[in-house]
């Protein structure tokens, strides 16, 4: 036995030499892991051996054999586990440096990732953003005070002053990754809520905040503010491998998950653009997520309700169990909510005087554009309603004119926001590929050294 075993591993080594066609892959416990039918093979050989004699120690940890232990990105590094041995990997080759990671996956200088929501490509080292946006992501809108818009593109309001599930998984009270919005009084009109902090929390371990109210838009991520410009930075998570990005993007901030969102936070606006891959996955404010409106107002039991302009029972089931004080905790589960259907519009005027605001909310709006492109018949519309409604209650509360003027700006700013997104949406499938994608997106082909 003890023969075998030694002819066994002296096969090994001899082999490991000629192996030409090895790969990263990724687990859903987050770990990194070299793979393919030979190394399974040898594991199945030296199955009869102890486990401590296929694993490594590396930084205080033990990991298994075929496990990545580390990586280098500027050296186009990695370190696995091989056999009880801290075996190298040269990503590209030995000489090539320079290299960026991103969702557990290494990417050569000059290389963008394929299948996110915005355009990202590594050069020397330094993930650096095209300001480009993929239309084979779908767009959920958030427009203060507050209005929304789903995945779907349901057009609804919902002023609501509580902690509310604006995406996340699934349905549960503490699901792995989400995107939740705050809501709080206007300055302008009591009747009306508006976005006071948002959270975007993502399954890798990190979690970004942003403070709508307070001036320069302050961000903190892990629970440390944050300073961000328009270089993306890379923030840590429990895991070494799976970090988020962020950066400035004129006056608002991107952050890139790992999970398939991309949120754009501004301080009257947010945008949260998913990836086709999470269709069916999840749900919220934003929407059931499926490319059909028809189930848009799904709530957190699962229940459906008929779409409607002004809803409550479906938007209030999405609150959280971390709420503000004068908010009551979301309970668990139950078959269907004893809410009303829907809320009482807070606009109250006649039609004559809706008329006399519209026609001055489109004079308004009329000439927002952003680099001479000009919003789309949607995008304008949506701004129209939004304006006629809050310019209402502002009428019926009494609110000063100067207010009334200083809002109008923030809603001009609000659609600029929007027409510049619909200018840089592209198909990503278009463009050169020779240069800018991997040949193999989700894995990084390696040898073992």
């Amino acid at each position: 036995m003890k023969s075998f075993l030694l002819l066994a591993i002296s096969m090994v080594y001899m082999r490991h030499e000629d192996v030409e066609a090895q790969s990263i892959e990724t687990f859903s416990s987050g770990e990194l892991s070299i793979g393919n039918s030979y190394l399974r093979t040898l594991e199945e050989i030296l199955g009869v051996l102890p486990k401590r004699c296929k694993s490594c120690c590396y930084g205080g940890r033990r990991y298994r054999h075929g496990k990545v232990v580390d990586t280098f990105p500027r050296k186009c590094l990695h370190l696995y586990c091989y056999l009880g041995r801290i075996k190298p990997y040269y990503h590209g080759g030995e000489n090539e440096c320079g290299c960026c990671m991103f969702n557990g996956t290494m990417y050569l200088n000059g290389q963008s990732v394929p299948d996110i929501c915005v355009r990202i490509t590594c050069q020397d080292g330094q993930w650096v953003s095209s300001g480009l946006i993929n239309s084979n992501c779908k767009l959920c809108q958030v427009w203060n005070d507050p209005f929304f818009v789903t995945f779907d593109s349901y057009f609804y309001q919902w002023h609501g002053k509580c902690n509310y599930s604006i995406s996340q998984k699934h349905y549960g009270l503490s699901e792995s990754f989400g995107i939740y919005g705050q809501f709080t009084t206007c300055p302008w009109t009591s009747s009306q809520s508006c976005l006071e902090f948002t959270t975007f929390t993502d399954s890798s371990g990190a979690v970004v905040q942003i403070d709508h109210l307070t001036s320069g838009l302050p961000v903190t991520i892990n629970s440390v503010l944050q300073t961000l410009t328009t270089t993306i930075q890379t923030f840590p998570s429990s895991n070494q491998f799976f970090n988020i990005l962020a950066w400035k993007w004129g006056n608002c901030y991107i952050f890139v998950g790992t999970q398939g969102f991309v949120m754009k936070a501004c301080r009257d606006k947010l945008f949260v653009w998913a990836k086709l891959v999470l269709s069916g996955q999840v749900n919220g404010l934003c929407g059931h997520y499926n490319l059909d409106q028809v189930d848009d107002f799904t709530d957190r039991w699962g229940n459906m309700w008929p779409l409607s302009g002004t809803p409550f029972a479906f938007p209030n089931s999405w609150k959280t169990t971390s709420q503000p004080s004068r908010c009551p905790v979301a309970s668990g589960r139950r078959r269907r909510s004893s809410d009303p259907e829907n809320a009482e519009d807070p606009c109250q005027a006649d039609q004559p005087e809706l008329d006399n605001i519209r026609a001055a909310c489109e004079t308004l709006l009329t000439g927002v554009q952003w680099n001479g492109f000009t919003p789309s018949v949607d995008s304008f519309e949506y701004a129209v309603s939004s304006c006629v409604a809050t310019v209402c209650t502002m009428n019926q509360n009494g609110t000063s004119q100067e207010v009334v003027d200083e809002w109008k700006g923030r809603m001009q700013v609000m659609l600029e926001t929007t027409v510049e997104n619909e200018a840089v949406t592209v198909d990503f499938d278009t463009l050169d590929n020779t240069t800018t994608t991997s040949s193999i997106p989700e894995t990084s082909t390696m040898l073992l050294a």
